[in-house]
This record gives C-alpha cells, sequence and structure tokens, in this order.
C-alpha cells in the first residue's frame, strides 16, 4: 500500500478515529496545581503566591528564578561589615567552608600536604584550625585583645560561633576586628605557601590595627 507520507513528506497525515484512539483522547488528565500557585476561595480561583496582591509579575518570577533557596541568620550582617569588597567576599566563602584550605584541596582530588604551614605542625589545614585553633592564629587572637583592650575572646568550635559569639559582646566592632585579623591570617598563609615569606606576628598584628582604622574611616 502507498504510504502517502513516505511519498510526500510535506503532507500530513491525521490518524483514523478508530475506538481506541477515541478513548485515548477522551481521557483528559485532572489539572496541575504548580507549586506557586494555590486555589483561593470557592471557585478553585488561581492566585500568584509570591506577591502580596496574588498577580503574577515578571519581577517576583525573576525573584523565584534567581533565588538560590539558602537563608542564614547572618548573611545581611556579614555584607554589611565596613571591610573592602573583597574582603567581605572572602569572609563569606570562609563561614561557607568554601576556601582553598589544604583539607577542601584534599576534597577536591588536588595533590595537598596534610599539615598546617602556620603552626609547622602535622594538624590538617581545616578552616576552623587555620583562623581560631592554630596556635599562630590563637597568639595573634590574644595580642589583639591586649593591643585593642579587648573582652576575653570566645574560641568556640566553629567559624560562626566564632564570630557571633565574640559579636554579641562587642557588635560592629568587633566585625571589622574579625575581618582585617582574618584576612591577614589567609594572606600571610598564602605567602607562605606561595612567596616563601614568613612574617612575625607582630607584623600582622601593626597591619590589622592599620586596615581597622582605615575600613573605620573611609568605608
Amino acid at each position: 500500500m502507498l504510504n502517502l507520507s513516505q511519498k510526500c513528506p510535506h503532507l500530513v497525515t491525521r490518524r483514523s478515529l478508530c475506538r481506541r484512539n477515541i478513548e485515548k483522547e477522551s481521557r483528559v488528565p485532572q489539572p496541575l496545581h504548580p507549586p506557586f500557585l494555590q486555589e483561593t476561595g470557592s471557585d478553585s480561583n488561581l492566585t500568584w503566591r509570591w506577591t502580596q496582591n496574588g498577580s503574577f509579575s515578571s519581577a517576583s518570577a525573576y525573584r523565584i528564578l534567581a533565588d538560590t533557596g539558602v537563608r542564614s541568620s547572618y548573611h545581611l550582617s556579614l555584607w554589611k561589615i565596613k571591610a573592602p569588597l573583597k574582603v567581605r567576599i572572602f569572609l563569606w566563602l570562609l563561614l561557607q567552608n568554601r576556601l582553598l584550605t589544604q583539607e577542601n584541596l584534599l576534597l577536591r582530588g588536588w595533590p595537598s600536604i596534610q599539615s598546617c604551614i602556620t603552626c609547622q605542625t602535622t594538624t590538617m589545614e581545616t578552616a576552623p584550625h587555620l583562623f581560631i585553633h592554630c596556635p599562630f592564629a590563637h597568639r595573634l587572637w590574644d595580642m589583639l585583645q591586649t593591643r585593642l583592650n579587648l573582652p576575653v575572646i570566645n574560641f568556640t568550635t566553629d567559624l560562626v560561633g566564632f564570630w557571633l559569639a565574640n559579636r554579641s559582646l562587642l557588635g560592629d566592632q568587633w566585625d571589622i576586628i574579625w575581618a582585617a585579623a582574618s584576612w591577614a591570617l589567609w594572606k600571610e598563609r598564602n605567602a607562605r605557601i606561595f612567596s616563601a615569606e614568613t612574617s612575625i606576628q607582630s607584623k600582622l598584628l601593626e597591619n590589622i590595627v592599620n586596615d581597622v582604622a582605615a575600613w573605620t574611616l573611609h568605608i
């Protein structure tokens, strides 16, 4: 039998309305209600849940598409710290444990040394160790406490807790001190790895104090 669809590909043939096709087409699926729509009222009217008036807007749709779903109690305060933008980005990566410490390099399969270069021990260089518990960092925090006449620093086990626990006592002042000291520790760590340059804690202390003063006045 001649197949018209093969002979004349520009022609569109229709399926025969046999009983099987009629029954198949008659099975209409139930209406779907995506999570961004909700039923209201007795007439089951659909409204857009991402606006106050229930009406769709392209701006609200864009916010949904751009939303990563990440929420935290501190992210707004972090971005308001009086520090250069690159430092605030660094702090965000720090609190998300996204800095390329030796631990994270190993997790990514990169060749890495399983030790801390700042304290010269075999302790794995994790972010909490590098910025809080490393003897080099711990001594620097103690020196900052004495130099700036700070209350006793709360050395918690995690990065977010270390920032927020001390922030509850000092407020915005601690934000700038914490930002400048963490930034100095990261730069010192990188200088030792990539440039074989080492600074003593008293030198870092002066750099931190100068950064705190400059950021407070000019940012």
